[in-house]
């Protein structure tokens, strides 16, 4: 997982996920997100989900013009009108102080963000209702809980 800032007020972020599930049978399953942001809002994000090695999901968001995004998902194409100015990639860097919502390109929706505790945040998925919970340490993702259909994930930073 890496931010680089780049040069006119950029921000290009990759996220690679790499885990291995024991249950019935081994699945190897491999995430990798890279998004661009310039002038404080989201430009592109591409995303891709590998299982055993094969490629087995993938999603683009690029805007189009101000404000409006092309979104490719399963070969199939959707707009998004709205500024995305905070995107889920976002949470492992920067704690979301005063934010109410964030686009979640995983899941090409608006999630709503509620602060529980002191650096502490629960995002719900309006869609499934599933609650994930994010704790932040000087700014900075520490742990992560993400609650999804069939098994939960927890994230731990390691320093």
């Amino acid at each position: 997982t890496s931010i680089d800032k780049l040069e006119n007020k950029s921000l290009k972020i990759k996220i690679v996920a790499d885990v291995k599930f024991d249950f019935i049978l081994t699945e190897d399953i491999k995430f990798i997100m890279e998004t661009l942001y310039q002038n404080g809002k989201l430009k592109e994000s591409f995303d891709v989900l590998y299982l055993n090695g094969n490629p087995h999901f993938s999603s683009s968001i690029k805007e189009e013009k101000n404000g409006v995004y092309l979104i490719t998902r399963k070969g199939q194409e959707k707009t998004y009108k709205g500024g995305i100015k905070f995107s889920g990639s976002l949470l492992a860097f920067f704690e979301p102080k005063n934010i109410k919502s964030l686009f979640s390109e995983v899941d090409d929706i608006e999630k709503y963000i509620t602060k529980v505790g002191e650096s502490e945040y629960k995002i719900t998925n309006p869609k499934t209702e599933y609650e994930s919970f994010f704790t932040y340490q000087n700014g900075i993702l520490k742990k992560a809980v993400i609650h999804h259909k069939f098994f939960d994930v927890s994230l731990i930073r390691i320093d």
